[in-house]
């Protein structure tokens, strides 16, 4: 498949698996979107905003519009923002400050660790069974993800300091090296690599002479997730909610709906590279066929 027929794929699982999808993402996104709804709550009336920047008496604040947008963004991305406020000269408010610092990089870390790791790989088990022709439900998806779940995190977080040194080597490494490796998830849920360095040789080399397919669909998938969660932040934006904390809650919802797509992108890719250098199509109706007894 090309990059187009593999986004058209997952558009067509996304359709018709979306109560399943649904289910999946919102066993953790719900508790997740309800804590950081009231993080930001407290946080909101923590730190009062001033609705405009004035500089009689040394006072600066954030303007209204600053504030708005900083919020939109931090819901775009599946994280909350506090309103940060300098106060005057004669009193820095410190305390309130670090409040918001702190309640950001809570929201930013429970997220990396817990939420998209445990969502991501019920979706990806969930995502090849359907391939496959297994249905799954979503607690058989997440039974099947745990055993796996360890092991993933600790090779997404080797590979991320690769990644990452990568990127200090003046970027265009970093970009290579997260191409290498944008496989993981399938590799280590779906196959036996053999170690952590062993899943990150296997994803490197299904992706070998198909880095530019893979930024293609990539880009893609980012595009459209960011599309899905700001197109949906300003429907929310027109909504007379009751209370600002529903508001949270449903604006930090949103990435879990735009994350089957891009988790069904990145399965149907190693799929397809399966297919291509390995013939995994012959080799799977084979074993269905009983013609073969190996994994």
């Amino acid at each position: 498949m090309g990059v187009g027929d593999i986004l058209d794929a997952a558009f067509g699982l996304y359709r018709r698996r979306f109560a399943t999808f649904v289910t999946i993402a919102g066993v953790v996104y719900v508790p997740y979107a309800l804590v950081m709804a009231i993080v930001d709550s407290v946080v909101r009336s923590a730190i009062p905003l001033t609705p405009s920047i004035t500089g009689t008496g040394g006072f600066w604040t954030f303007s209204g519009g600053n504030h708005r947008a900083f919020r939109a963004a931090a819901r775009a991305s599946g994280s909350v923002a506090g309103r940060l406020s300098l106060g005057d000269a004669s009193g820095f408010h410190l305390l309130p400050m670090i409040l918001a610092i702190g309640a950001f990089l809570v929201a930013v870390a429970l997220f990396l660790s817990l939420v998209y790791p445990l969502c991501t790989s019920a979706l990806c088990v969930n995502i090849s069974a359907g391939y496959l022709g297994e249905e799954l439900g979503a607690s058989e998806s997440y039974a099947r993800a745990f055993k796996r779940l360890g092991f993933l995190l600790v090779t997404q977080f080797v590979g991320t300091l690769i990644i990452a040194f990568g990127f200090l080597l003046f970027i265009v490494p970093g970009v290579v090296f997260s191409l290498w490796f944008m496989l993981l998830p399938p590799v280590v849920l779906l196959e036996r690599p053999g170690g952590v360095f062993g899943a990150l040789g296997r994803s490197r080399a299904l992706m070998a002479g198909n880095l530019g397919k893979g930024f293609l669909l990539g880009l893609a998938v980012w595009l459209l997730s960011l599309t899905i969660s700001m197109g949906g932040g300003a429907l929310l934006r027109l909504v007379p909610w009751p209370s600002e904390l529903l508001a949270d809650f449903c604006g930090a919802l949103l990435p879990g709906l735009a994350l089957p797509l891009s988790i069904g992108a990145i399965v149907l890719l190693y799929y397809d590279l399966r297919i291509r250098k390995e013939g995994f199509d012959l080799e799977h109706l084979a074993a269905k066929m009983g013609g073969l007894s190996g994994p």
